[in-house]
């Protein structure tokens, strides 16, 4: 084989095998927009039906009537209904996870409403105000955060 002809394909598998690396980096980097390192927020379709909660999370750990439990190792996702509406969603996250840094991440993304107990329980609602939050540092042994459709209260 001549080596101009070596060489044109010495090129294309470079070339291939660099396009091939650089989705791999990249597929590795990418997160889903509502993971942030800490904990992954909950899903919040208000008014969704356990079905289609199902749907889109997957089987639950635990479904007891009105509630389906996700539970990891490392966290507990709570998803509560009323009349088979979507009413409320609740992370349970370890002591472990620095309380500081997550209401930072939560400063970040929505807009603080209210703050007590030395910053132990914090309010939020979203920026567009459909969903309130409200975070408690030490909650059982746990810091918790619960989303909630917002009922008209203002920001």
């Amino acid at each position: 084989m001549p080596s101009r002809e070596k060489f044109t394909i010495m090129k294309r598998i470079f070339f291939a095998l660099a396009a091939a690396l650089s989705l791999l980096v990249s597929c590795g980097k990418e997160k889903p927009e509502e993971d942030y390192g800490l904990f992954r927020e909950p899903l919040l379709i208000w008014g969704a039906s356990q079905d289609e909660v199902i749907s889109k999370v997957g089987q639950p750990t635990e479904k007891i009537g009105n509630l389906l439990k996700y539970e990891s190792d490392e966290s507990l996702y709570e998803y509560y209904f009323w009349d088979n509406k979507l009413i409320e969603s609740s992370v349970y996250l370890p002591l472990s996870v620095s309380f500081e840094d997550l209401v930072a991440f939560l400063k970040e993304k929505y807009v603080i409403r209210e703050e007590f107990c030395h910053e132990s329980l914090l309010y939020f609602n979203t920026k567009d105000g459909e969903t309130k939050i409200g975070v408690n540092e030490n909650f059982g042994d746990t810091r918790v955060i619960a989303y909630s459709k917002n009922d008209g209260d203002p920001l």
